[in-house]
Order: C-alpha cells, then sequence, then structure tokens
C-alpha cells in the first residue's frame, strides 16, 4: 500500500511539473529517498514496455510522457470532451484565441483548433471573423492560409490580450490562480507566487491589491510563452547603459527573478525583461515610500501632481461636491494617480474587481470622474483612461464625500414594532454605521414620531406608509435581503449626492 502511495505521489508531481526533475528533487516533494525514487520510477515503467511513462534525460532528470499518461487515463480525455461540449460560444473562442494568443506567432491546423469541437464550416468561420475582430482592437491579426491558423503581432499587444482573457472579474488576489483552473498551470502559479514573495521581502515593501495580481500575470504570461515558443518571442532592446541608470538594488532584485525564471524554464531569458519588470514595479503602488521614491525618475515633472489637482478640481465644480475636503483627498489621490501615470506611460493595464459594484452604488459620480479623466486625457496628452482606472479614482472621490456628510437619523417601522424592529434595527445598524437610528416604532405611531422628532431624514419600512414629502422612505423585508441593502445604500447615495 505504500508503495502505491508513494506510486500516485510521483506520478502526481510530474504531472504537474514542467521540464525535467532531478530523482533528489522528487525525493524532497513526496518525502523518500532517492533510491526509492529510482525503484519507484523503473518499476513503473516495467508495467510499460511499449511505450514508457517517464522519460529520463542523462543531466536533466525525469519527466512525464503526457501522451502516454493520457493514453492510460482514458477518462481524463472523455472528461475533458464533455467540458468541451459544455463550452459557450463566447467560451469557446476565448478558449481558442488563448490557445493561438499562447504560442503566436506558431501555426496550427485548423482541426486542431476546432475538431474537438465538431462545428459546420460556417460556425467555424464565424469564430475565426469573431476572433479576428476581437484582437484587430489590439493591433494583431489573426491569420489563415491553407488550413492553417495564427496569430502576429507586436509581443506586448500579444501579451495584453492574454492578461485581458486571464484576469476575471473573481481575481481579487493571488491566491485565486493557486486554486484548480484549466488555463492555470498550478506548479507555474506556485513557482510565480514565490518569486513575488521575493520581491516583496528584498525591497521590505508589500504590494497591494490590484498591483500583485496584476504582477502575477505579467510573470505568468511571461513563463508561458518563454515555454511555448521561446526564441520565437520578440525582444524590446534595452542596453546595459539603460540598465545601470535605474536604481541598483531593485535591477538587483528584479535581475535575480528573470536569473530564477531562467532556471526554471532551462532556457536563457534576456534582461531587458527585468527592464520590463521594472516598469511594472513602478506602475505599482508599493508600501515603502523609500522604494517609491527609488522608483520615480528625478528628471520627471510634477506631472502627477497637475493632473491630481484637475480631477478634484474638475469633479468638485459639481455643487453636490463642492464642499469635500480637497486637500486631504488630494494627499491620498496623488499616491494613485503617480503610479497611473507609469502604466499608461508603458500601456499597462490593471483589472478593476470591484467596476460594477462602483458603478451600480455610484453611477452619477463615476460619470462625473469619467468625464473629467477624459478631460485630462486630452489636457495632458495621455493615452485614453480605461474605465478600471475610473473605477478606482471614484472610490477615493466616494471617500472623500462620505466624510463630509453627518450620520442619517433614522426610523425603522415595522407591522407590529418592539421584536421584528429591533432585529432589523440590529441588521440596519451592522451593515449601515452611518445610519443614526433614532427610534424603533409601529406603523400606526409614525406620525406622532414625525411631530416629536423633526431631525428624521430617512424612515425604513417592512410596510408601504403614507406619502410624505419631507422624509425619504424605503421598503424592506424583515430579512433585510442582499437586495434591500443594495437599495439602502441607494437611498443613502440620494441623501447625500453622491449617487
Amino acid at each position: 500500500m505504500a508503495h502505491e502511495s508513494n506510486q500516485a505521489r510521483l506520478l502526481n508531481y510530474l504531472v504537474n511539473k514542467r521540464g525535467y526533475s532531478s530523482a533528489k528533487e522528487i525525493a524532497s516533494a513526496i518525502h523518500v529517498s532517492p533510491k526509492t525514487v529510482y525503484r519507484i520510477i523503473k518499476h513503473i515503467n516495467a508495467q510499460n514496455e511499449e511505450q514508457q511513462l517517464i522519460q529520463s534525460q542523462r543531466g536533466l532528470g525525469y519527466s512525464l510522457n503526457y501522451a502516454a499518461y493520457l493514453a492510460q487515463h482514458p477518462e481524463l480525455n472523455r472528461s475533458r470532451q464533455q467540458h468541451v461540449g459544455e463550452f459557450t460560444s463566447v467560451e469557446r473562442r476565448s478558449h481558442i484565441l488563448r490557445q493561438l494568443l499562447v504560442t503566436a506567432p506558431e501555426k496550427h491546423a485548423l482541426n486542431d483548433i476546432f475538431g474537438k469541437f465538431y462545428l459546420s464550416e460556417s460556425v467555424i468561420s464565424s469564430d475565426i471573423r469573431i476572433i479576428r475582430q476581437m484582437i484587430g482592437q489590439y493591433g494583431l491579426k489573426l491569420n489563415r492560409r491553407n488550413d492553417y491558423l495564427w496569430i502576429t503581432g507586436d509581443e506586448q499587444d500579444i501579451r495584453t490580450v492574454i492578461n485581458d482573457l486571464m484576469i476575471s472579474d473573481d481575481d481579487i488576489s493571488i491566491s485565486h490562480f493557486l486554486k484548480s483552473n484549466e488555463h492555470i498551470h498550478q506548479s507555474d502559479a506556485s513557482f510565480i507566487t514565490r518569486q513575488i514573495n521575493y520581491i516583496e521581502e528584498k525591497l521590505a515593501s508589500s504590494i497591494p491589491y490590484p498591483y500583485d495580481v496584476n504582477l502575477f500575470s505579467h510573470l505568468y504570461i511571461l513563463v508561458e510563452r518563454y515555454h511555448q515558443v521561446g526564441t520565437l518571442v520578440a525582444h524590446q532592446n534595452v542596453n546595459q547603459e539603460v540598465l545601470e541608470h535605474l536604481y541598483p538594488k531593485i535591477i538587483k532584485v528584479l535581475q535575480q527573478v528573470i536569473a530564477n525564471i531562467s532556471k526554471y524554464l532551462q532556457t536563457q531569458i534576456p534582461m531587458s525583461e527585468a527592464y520590463n519588470l521594472y516598469q511594472y514595479l513602478s506602475a505599482s503602488r508599493l508600501e515603502n515610500q523609500q522604494v517609491v521614491t527609488m522608483l520615480e525618475d528625478d528628471s520627471a515633472s510634477p506631472l502627477d501632481k497637475q493632473v491630481t489637482r484637475f480631477l478634484i478640481d474638475t469633479v468638485s465644480a459639481d455643487e453636490r461636491i463642492e464642499n469635500i475636503d480637497k486637500k486631504a483627498l488630494n494627499g491620498m489621490l496623488v499616491k494613485h494617480i503617480r503610479p497611473m501615470l507609469n502604466r499608461l506611460s508603458h500601456n499597462i493595464k490593471i483589472k478593476n474587481a470591484l467596476l460594477n459594484q462602483v458603478k451600480l452604488e455610484y453611477p452619477e459620480l463615476f460619470s462625473t470622474v469619467q468625464l473629467a479623466t477624459n478631460q485630462a486625457s486630452r489636457r495632458f496628452h495621455l493615452r485614453p483612461i480605461n474605465e478600471d482606472e475610473v473605477g478606482f479614482i471614484t472610490v477615493y472621490f466616494a471617500q472623500a464625500i462620505e466624510q463630509v456628510h453627518h450620520n442619517i437619523n433614522t426610523l425603522v417601522v415595522c407591522t407590529t414594532g418592539l421584536g421584528t424592529a429591533q432585529l432589523l434595527k440590529t441588521k440596519i445598524s451592522n451593515r449601515f454605521p452611518m445610519l443614526n437610528i433614532v427610534q424603533t416604532t409601529s406603523a400606526d405611531k409614525v406620525l406622532k414620531v414625525l411631530q416629536e422628532r423633526h431631525d428624521i431624514q430617512l424612515i425604513v419600512s417592512t410596510l408601504k406608509l403614507p406619502a410624505l414629502d419631507t422624509v425619504h422612505e424605503l421598503v424592506v423585508s424583515a430579512l433585510f435581503t442582499n437586495k434591500d441593502q443594495e437599495r439602502l445604500g441607494t437611498v443613502i447615495n440620494q441623501i447625500h449626492g453622491i449617487n
């Protein structure tokens, strides 16, 4: 039984390991001796005389013959085909596009790409046309000739599209990528996470969300591209003088990361990738101010301050927002604008997982900020500022506005009062601490309470009340559902004038 367990652990390790591994590495991973590893491999290959399951190469070690492994485990193919059959048309095109992008500019037989989906020629032609339109927005080209497909274009544009496909709205931390995912190789994800931890340790600076997710995706795509196409990847020419101009402490750390990746992939990664990594760090908001200062270009103009001031002045021209503390907002927002300008300069995009929530809770404020960012782009000759960036900026303004307003005096009303009202009061207070619940009462006593308390601004009730001109009203369920919470949040924003 122990032998079978060791055999399963060894196979599982090789399934999730890219390239070759020495017997010592395997032994350390599955907690046995190198001699035991040799015995297990010999036993596995003895059972597969026609085609060895585990390949060996002198000086490199052992790797899994994945084709032979799949042949012995047909259930893996069946489950994969079953999954493919469940793809929607959008998921299918994303799956195909990612396959073409990761290996670009290599050519693929049309049947290798579309065969597993069992599609008609008209559907295939439609998918190709839609994919061509999708990547055309990024300056990439989908080529079709003699039943072969391949993508051509600038390397940075290829990585940008892979990044957009890879990061979803659910990806709010690096840990998400360490979970089971058909598009993420788990050993790669673990390796890249260690590299980010190394950067944070050496620079004594944590990398917060969303910059950690952005850095992870950059490194993961780098590993995928070099693994799939190697020297076919076009490189940016960065001479030694450029690298020497950068802060030596930081560039040394990043060069070590690139060296680690070279060793991991068993190929030579050019040091121009260290420069690309430097750009990503300069486009991130780091916690260590000393490192932030190192990343800043001393010769740069005070553009970050000018853009920050312009956005604050433009947005606060709205009379509903004019009373915000501009000085306090400036101190917070400029720390975001500085790396944002670096992102725009290097054409680096970050995903805002909270974008839909921001647009839902602050629709008018979001529109106002978006208009201001469009004006800023024209005035300061910047690249267009996308919705993800606008969402981040909107949150800063929303926080500044909420700090201006006092608590909202609220009356909680239920059919019979007391018990249900007290329970509802507790739920509301926990979710919306800015509400000052002055009293709970039954429906038949509402008018009396309002005559005694002229300062009540909001009534939250479990039943419909007669219309009141001077007070905001909201009918909710006694259970105070998520939908009720969303609606109450909207009413609070209306009272504050920040919707």
